[in-house]
């Protein structure tokens, strides 16, 4: 009944309310034409069309208080925070260009086949290779390290 109360008030008819045969289920769109009319050829106009459809298609749309506002406000500004702050971090975690201090550990890594390439790293990326390289990891001169770990 919720559903033919709002289908009524959007100007659709209702088969519940018919006298001969009861359609519960049947909703239609009449715009004032009878049955015998239709059958005649009568239609609606475009105007009658249009403003059905803009009063089926509108949408309630209800102010904000302003507690909500505020609140709404208050999601902007985070937002764009870690908005902010997603740009920062993949802007460091990806560097264009091997640093300096780390070239030769790179080096040295492409040459055992643990890297095939040492771009867009980021820089925590290079202190591990640097620091893997320093321990003899990446050794070219032998297949084990030549000091040991000692931990």
């Amino acid at each position: 009944m919720q559903v033919v109360a709002i289908a009524k008030d959007l100007g659709f008819e209702w088969g519940g309310d018919w006298r001969s045969f009861k359609d519960m289920p049947h909703l239609q769109m009449v715009f004032g034409i009878t049955t015998a009319q239709f059958r005649a050829g009568k239609r609606p106009t475009q105007a009658q069309l249009d403003a059905a459809l803009m009063k089926i298609n509108k949408t309630e749309d209800e102010e904000m208080t302003a507690e909500e506002k505020a609140a709404f406000k208050e999601l902007q500004v985070i937002v764009q925070k870690q908005d902010d702050r997603i740009k920062t971090l993949e802007t460091a975690a990806k560097q264009p260009k091997v640093p300096e201090w780390a070239e030769q550990a790179c080096i040295n890594a492409k040459a055992k086949g643990v890297l095939d390439t040492a771009n867009d790293g980021s820089y925590d990326f290079y202190r591990m290779v640097t620091l893997l390289d320093r321990v003899g990891i990446f050794n070219t001169k032998g297949d084990k390290c030549s000091e040991k770990i000692n931990y």
